[in-house]
């Protein structure tokens, strides 16, 4: 059995280029990390995307209820009262369960707040980009004007 062990080659140690290779892999996934960034802050930027959303529906709504009843809502609260609107929309945080800040600024002028977890989170490059609705980390606050109507 001695001899046969010390007959048997022995190991080489990996090459330059298998060396090599496996770096570029080790790179290559560190990369692809780094540029996608990870689940937490994917899921924070899922959430940030659906205040947007919902802020969004909301100034439609309060819109609407100023058309229809020439004046701008007392509290959000007053939008699930509106008739052929669908089904209610969502006054609260998806996280926080808080309700979205609303204040009437004058008969035509309102504003909405959101506590959002990241900067920017509707992005440049996503397909829902508008540079309305850009905000910093924490609370944000969008200024809406309803539009006249001729009637």
């Amino acid at each position: 059995l001695r001899r046969d062990e010390q007959e048997a080659p022995k190991p080489q140690a990996p090459s330059r280029l298998a060396r090599a290779a496996g770096a570029a892999v080790v790179l290559v996934i560190a990369a692809g990390l780094w540029y996608s960034g990870s689940p937490a802050g994917a899921r924070r930027e899922l959430l940030d995307r659906r205040r947007v959303q919902e802020l969004d529906r909301l100034s439609q709504d309060i819109i609407a209820h100023q058309q229809t009843f020439l004046r701008l809502p007392e509290s959000l609260d007053q939008l699930s009262r509106l008739p052929g609107r669908g089904a209610p929309r969502s006054l609260r945080d998806p996280v926080t369960h808080e309700q979205y800040a609303y204040q009437a600024l004058d008969s035509l002028s309102f504003e909405l707040c959101a506590r959002f977890d990241a900067p920017d989170s509707v992005g440049p490059y996503g397909p829902t980009f508008d540079a309305f609705w850009r905000h910093g980390s924490g609370r944000a606050c969008f200024t809406f004007r309803v539009p006249r109507v001729l009637r």
